[in-house]
């Protein structure tokens, strides 16, 4: 892993496309944490909602399939609440990135939001989105 931030973290919260490339075929999540604690390991619930959302919008031939990988990452790793302490931190974050005209997509701020409120480190294939955000621990696989 490649930190953009040198601090320490209490845990790591997945962003989407960890979980969207897993589905994909093209990064292995189980071999990734396999040998981690995982208990070290969310997501957002925010991420939760993306997910699901991709379930609602596959055809229906693909839909069962999505649903149940969806399903297996829900029951596989914790689920991190986006709750009044996060939206404080991501009001407080794009009022920030606002004023340098430095802003970043909704779900990515919301997902930083909650990583922050945390103490997570969030882990990314979209490393320079989230490396915007002052004092957040950005890893990538």
């Amino acid at each position: 892993m490649v930190s953009a931030s040198p601090h320490l973290v209490s845990g790591y919260l997945l962003d989407s496309n960890i979980f969207i490339r897993d589905e994909r075929g093209t990064f292995d999540l189980h071999e990734f944490v396999q040998d981690r604690p995982p208990a070290s390991y969310a997501m957002s619930s925010v991420t939760a909602a993306e997910l699901l959302l991709g379930v609602d919008l596959a055809t229906p031939g693909h839909r069962a399939r999505r649903r149940q990988n969806v399903d297996d990452y829900l029951a596989g790793f914790l689920v991190l609440d986006f709750d009044i302490h996060c939206a404080r931190q991501w009001s407080t974050i794009a009022a920030r990135l606002r004023a340098k005209g430095r802003n970043i997509g909704a779900h990515d701020l919301l997902i930083a939001a909650t990583a922050l409120h945390y103490n997570y480190g969030v882990i990314t294939f979209n490393a320079q989105e989230f490396s915007r955000i002052p004092g957040l621990a950005v890893f990538t696989p």
